[in-house]
């Protein structure tokens, strides 16, 4: 008799000292019912096909009711992991302000213009070489076609020593066809 007032008492003790700092929170969840989906599968069925059967009265969903428990330690850690959570949303926060005003500081770099000067001759056009250009670019913009760059070199091999390295603010004589 003693005996078993002491594991009530034990028991009791048990329980007090589990739940004592501990969080509980309790929730339900609505889940779909997966089980009841009897469009495909043979329902058990070894062979054959499963006998039609009226599933407008059953349940498409379930109610699950949740109790987590939480530990001090595990209270401690969480508020620990939400204040480095909020401390990187405002480091990438202040990281996106400062990014906009970046790039509202900076201006688009200047278009690159294209100046095609008067014809000097009859079948001669000026061209004034831009950074980036290539033989083959200015001949894609006279000829519309790559291949015909050998005929602006040819006509300004006096100016270009190396046809693979043509440098910026060169007059170029570009033939016309």
């Amino acid at each position: 008799m003693m005996f078993k007032n002491s594991w009530k008492l034990l028991t009791g003790i048990l329980i007090v000292v589990f739940f004592a700092g501990c969080a509980a929170r309790t929730y339900t969840q609505v889940k779909d019912r997966v089980d009841q989906d009897r469009a495909v599968g043979n329902a058990g069925y070894l062979s054959g096909n499963a006998p039609a059967q009226d599933t407008s009265n059953l349940k498409t969903t379930r109610t699950t009711y949740v109790l987590e428990l939480q530990t001090p330690s595990a209270k401690k850690q969480n508020a620990e992991m939400d204040k480095m959570i909020k401390e990187a949303e405002e480091i990438a926060q202040r990281a996106r302000q400062a990014q906009a005003l970046e790039s509202s500081r900076s201006m688009p770099p200047p278009a690159p213009v294209v100046r095609i000067q008067e014809e000097v001759s009859s079948g001669v056009v000026e061209y004034t070489v831009q950074e980036g250009d290539t033989l083959q670019k200015i001949s894609k913009k006279f000829f519309d076609s790559y291949s015909k760059w050998q005929k602006i070199y040819d006509l300004n091999k006096e100016k270009i020593s190396n046809p693979n390295r043509i440098k910026p603010g060169t007059v170029l004589m570009i033939p016309k066809e």
